[in-house]
């Protein structure tokens, strides 16, 4: 009798791009999703059309899925190259499916002696061979093995062929007939070849919770900024932000929005600024050489104290870098970029879901603060599908522009007054020019150009001290990940951001099932720097890790400019995430000999 699977159930496919891995990886996330199941899909690939590495990795589960990266339970290898590239994360107890014509390659028949010997489960699967008697086309192979897995799964053959059929349908009867024979023929041969895994079987659940629905990080930006009030869009396509412009541009209009596409970055963010001078909620969204190029109006929106969101989806740079790789290489450029300096707030989402609320949460910001708002999203989480909450914002949670019309006009008005919280209505569209200025240059409080030295110093010292208090009144921004409400002696304190701070969480839970203990927060706020939350965490243990996706360590060497932690270092910039396990094995190198063995709890000071 099938069981139903208690922990998570992960399946890596691999295989060469171009060939439809990233296709079967989203069908079967969704065929999850359809029988109940939290689901996601973890997606890398090159930015050629075709060659290279390609993976997909599905996390299934009963419960909320804390990491889309993760070690793999399943493993199904299309391409020699492949291969030789996950061999060495194969573990013992692994199930292994290998593409027959792998094994032509003696060294790969080495190999796969050395993973019987350690204990893996190794099936030679000719999924190319059933292809060709289909089609010409490799591409059918990813529709194969996904009949393969149905069947490995116990997964019902109709559900597979259905959602296949959705995916698929588009491009005509002759694509979808061709994916649907080799979805069945897939099946059909793994029900005559091997016999079931029970370990691996999931079932269709009888009651499912409908309060689910699939996006990807994009998706999930662009619906948290229509939710938000945004109802204008302006943007460049660059990978990997571009599905952000077209999502906006599918669904804005349904709100009486607008979306643009502008010549260039410049443009577009200019356009978004415009936009929100007549009364808008406006944003844009690129990728780190767009986020170059949009430096100045950063510092213009800045300067004339106007509320815009800017979407950042980083890939792994300089220059075109690597267009479809992860990286967290533009924390600096985001916090610094500009000439001169301009305050602006600084946001970073940590999982699937958090791509919605924080995109809510930077538009919030800005109205409230007056400031543009840079949302740092990365490649993997842009690209990473699955299964999240129905989002649920009611109107109460979304900040209105605090303006000034005409009708509340006084003449002692003045839109620059250096106010005592630094923050002044904005005039709606209309309001008399004559007592409405707006320039780049340094201004008085009335937007007059001035080079007074006392006026510089006033109108600077309220455009930074107006976001001084962004982390003392948002607390939701930090997430704290403690043992116990009362200050204890940790082995080590541990700080992640963005996608790596979901990694991080799952190696965390993995460390203390080890015996160590730990605190650690998540912070979605960068800046300002929460430098109250870094100081609290130091009092758990001086000693603090920060796993980030870049080379020169960023986000630690931001830290020790604003607090007094030292922090140290875990730095991967090779164009894909952190795994859980390699932060497991650098905290367990650096604090492992210093472990506490009985924590002491003592009251917080």
């Amino acid at each position: 009798m099938p069981q139903k699977i208690s922990i998570d159930l992960k399946i890596k496919i691999s295989g060469e791009a171009g060939e439809g891995i990233v296709s079967t990886g989203e069908v079967l996330m969704k065929v999850a999703a359809m029988m109940g199941y939290h689901s996601v899909a973890y997606k890398s690939f090159p930015p050629n059309i075709r060659g290279g590495y390609s993976q997909s990795l599905v996390t299934i589960s009963e419960n909320p899925i804390i990491s889309a990266l993760s070690d793999f339970d399943i493993l199904f290898s299309l391409s020699d190259s492949s291969f030789k590239t996950d061999s060495k994360y194969i573990k013992d107890g692994n199930l292994i499916l290998i593409e027959s014509n792998i094994l032509k390659n003696i060294e790969n028949k080495h190999k796969i002696d050395s993973l019987y010997e350690m204990g893996a489960t190794v099936f030679s699967v000719p999924v190319s061979n059933i292809g060709k008697e289909i089609a010409t086309s490799t591409k059918i192979r990813s529709a194969v093995t996904l009949g393969i897995i149905s069947f490995l799964l116990d997964i019902p053959l109709n559900l597979m062929l259905d959602t296949t059929s959705k995916r698929f349908g588009h491009k005509g009867s002759k694509i979808h007939d061709l994916n649907s024979t080799a979805v069945k023929k897939g099946y059909s041969w793994a029900k005559n070849s091997f016999n079931r895994i029970s370990s691996y079987k999931i079932l269709q659940k009888t009651t499912i919770e409908r309060n689910q629905v699939i996006f990807d990080g994009n998706q999930a930006i662009s619906v948290g900024a229509i939710i938000a009030g945004c109802t204008f869009f302006s943007s460049y396509p660059i990978t990997p932000a571009t599905s952000i412009g077209e999502c906006m541009a599918e669904h804005l209009p349904q709100v009486n929005g607008f979306s643009y596409q502008a010549e260039d970055e410049i443009a577009a963010l200019g356009a978004a600024i415009g936009a929100t001078f007549s009364g808008s909620k406006a944003m844009t969204a690129t990728s780190g050489p767009g986020l170059s190029l949009m430096q100045e109006f950063i510092g213009y929106s800045s300067m004339i104290e106007l509320p815009i969101v800017i979407v950042d989806v980083q890939r792994a740079g300089p220059s075109t870098g690597m267009p479809t790789k992860h990286g967290q290489d533009d924390l600096f450029a985001a916090i610094f970029g500009s000439h001169g300096e301009s305050p602006r707030i600084v946001l970073s989402p940590t999982n699937l879901q958090d791509c919605f609320h924080i995109t809510v949460e930077a538009f919030n910001l800005s109205e409230q603060y007056q400031c543009p708002v840079i949302l740092l999203s990365d490649s993997s989480l842009a690209m990473i599908s699955g299964t999240m909450e129905i989002p649920k914002i009611t109107d109460d949670k979304i900040t209105r522009r605090f303006i000034l019309s005409e009708y509340s006009y006084k003449e002692s008005f003045s839109r620059f007054e250096c106010t005592e919280n630094g923050l002044n209505p904005i005039p709606v569209p209309g309001f008399s020019p004559d007592t409405y200025r707006v320039s780049g240059v340094e201004h008085d409080k009335n937007g007059s150009p001035s080079v007074d030295c006392e006026n510089r110093i006033k109108q600077i010292k309220k455009r930074f001290g107006k976001i001084k208090s962004v982390e003392n009144n948002n607390s939701s921004l930090i997430e704290w990940d403690l043992e116990k409400s009362q200050l204890y002696k940790a082995d080590f304190s541990l700080i992640s951001w963005g996608l790596t701070a979901s990694i991080t969480k799952q190696a965390v839970i993995n460390l203390r099932k080890k015996g160590f203990h730990i605190a650690a927060i998540y912070p979605r706020l960068l800046y300002p720097v929460c430098k109250n939350a870094i100081e609290t965490l130091l009092q758990f243990s001086s000693l603090v890790i920060i796993p980030e996706s870049n080379f020169t360590g960023q986000y630690s060497k931001l830290i020790r400019m604003y607090t007094d932690a030292n922090p140290v270092s875990f730095t991967l910039s090779r164009g894909e995430a952190f795994t859980p396990g390699e932060i497991q094995t650098f905290c367990d190198q650096i604090a492992g000999k210093n472990r506490c063995k009985k924590p002491e709890t003592r009251q917080y000071v």
